[in-house]
C-alpha cells in the first residue's frame, strides 16, 4: 500500500441512508445462521445512484488498491459495496424487504472498535464522545437515518481458497442527521403519538364519570 498517511481515508460529503446500524454493540457476522469470525462494529450506507459521492468513494477504493497491485482490473477484487438491486433480490428470496436499495449501491464498513459518533444538533455537528451521551443519543441512529460516514478503505489479500484479494471498509466515524424514514423497527413514539400534541388539555375528561376497567 501506499506510505502515503490517510492515504485510504474517505469522507461522505452528503448524507446517506444508514441501514444495519450495529454501532454500540460489536456483533460477529453471519453465514448461514452462524456466528463467523471475530465481533465488529458496523454499518451500510445506502447511496443513491447520482449520489455526489459515488465517484469519489469507487476512486479512493480503487486507488488503494493499484496501490498494492499496480494494473489490476478492477473487475478481478472483492469490494465493500454491492449493487441495490443484488441486495434487494437476496432479501426478496429470504422474505425480508430491502426495496429501498433498488437502483442504489450499498457500503457496507465494519470495525473492531468503536467508531466515533456524532449528531446534528440545533445545527451543529455534536462529538458523543461520553458513554452517558452515546447512551442519550443512541436512539439516533436508527435504521434509515440519514447519515454522513467516514471510512478507510485498505486492501487485502485472499487468505481462503477461491476467494478474490479485495478492498475492506473500516468504519472511523458516523454522524447521524436523525432525519428520514424509519426502514425497519416500527414506527418511532413521536411517529405514533403524534396526533396527541396540539389536541391535548390540563383538563380531565373523566372528571365526575363512572370509569371501568413493528460495482
Amino acid at each position: 500500500m501506499s506510505d502515503t498517511p490517510n492515504a485510504g481515508i474517505f469522507a461522505s460529503t452528503a448524507p446517506a441512508t444508514l441501514i444495519h446500524p450495529a454501532l454500540f454493540e460489536a456483533k460477529a457476522f453471519k453465514r448461514n445462521g452462524k456466528d463467523v469470525g471475530d465481533p465488529k462494529f458496523s454499518g451500510a450506507f445506502v447511496l443513491a445512484a447520482d449520489h455526489p459521492d459515488v465517484a469519489a468513494l469507487k476512486a479512493k477504493a480503487l486507488g488503494v488498491a493499484r496501490a498494492k497491485w499496480p494494473g489490476i482490473d478492477p473487475n478481478s477484487l472483492a469490494w465493500p459495496w454491492a449493487k441495490g438491486d443484488v441486495v434487494a433480490d437476496k432479501a426478496k428470496a429470504k422474505n425480508k424487504n430491502a426495496e429501498y436499495a433498488r437502483g442504489k449501491i450499498v457500503v457496507t464498513a465494519r470495525s473492531k472498535f468503536q467508531p466515533r459518533l456524532g449528531g446534528l444538533e440545533s445545527g451543529k455537528i455534536v462529538d458523543y464522545e461520553t458513554d452517558a451521551a452515546k447512551a442519550l443519543a443512541k436512539s439516533k441512529f436508527y435504521f434509515g437515518t440519514d447519515a454522513l460516514f467516514e471510512v478507510n478503505f485498505v486492501a487485502y489479500d485472499a487468505i481462503r481458497d477461491g476467494e478474490k484479494n479485495g478492498v475492506n471498509a473500516y468504519l472511523n466515524q458516523v454522524v447521524t442527521l436523525n432525519r428520514g424514514e424509519r426502514l425497519a423497527g416500527g414506527p418511532s413514539p413521536s411517529e405514533t403519538f403524534k396526533g396527541y400534541v396540539g389536541t391535548s388539555t390540563d383538563e380531565d375528561p373523566t372528571s365526575g364519570a363512572d370509569q371501568g376497567g413493528d460495482w
